[in-house]
C-alpha cells in the first residue's frame, strides 16, 4: 500500500499521532462521539488516533491483520485522513476489513485505494 498525504494539511505537524490505548481512548471518548462503543484490549487491539489539540480527528483499530474500526470526524472528512490511516494500519500488517454494504462512501474509498471486495 502507498502512504497517502493528508490533503488539507501540508504536514502532520498540525495533527498529532497518538497510540490507540486506554488512556487516549478515555481522553477522547464521550457519549456523543464515534468512540462511545470503542474498546481497547491490551495485547489484542492496536491502532492509531489522530488529534488536533483536544479534538479527535480520526482513528483506526486493528486486531492482528483485521481492521475492526476506522472513523474520521465529520469536520475532517474528504481530506485523505482515512486513506492515511489505512496505509498506516497496512504498514502494521492489517490488510482485511469488513464494511456494511450500505456504506457507499467507505466502499468507494476502499476501492479507490485498491482494496478488493470478497
Amino acid at each position: 500500500m502507498t502512504v497517502y498525504k493528508i490533503k488539507r494539511f501540508s504536514s502532520m505537524s498540525e495533527i498529532e499521532e497518538l497510540p490507540f490505548n486506554g488512556e487516549n481512548l478515555n481522553k477522547f471518548k464521550s457519549q456523543d462521539n464515534m468512540l462511545r462503543h470503542a474498546r481497547c484490549i491490551p495485547g489484542k487491539t492496536d491502532g492509531i488516533m489522530l488529534a488536533k489539540g483536544n479534538t479527535l480527528v480520526g482513528y483506526i483499530v486493528w486486531e492482528g491483520d483485521f481492521i475492526i474500526a476506522l472513523e474520521t470526524t465529520k469536520n475532517f472528512r474528504n481530506q485523505g485522513i482515512a486513506s492515511w490511516l489505512l496505509s498506516k494500519a497496512n504498514e502494521n500488517g492489517a490488510n482485511k476489513l469488513s464494511v456494511n454494504k450500505k456504506n457507499k462512501d467507505a466502499i468507494q474509498v476502499y476501492l479507490k485505494l485498491g482494496w478488493t471486495v470478497y
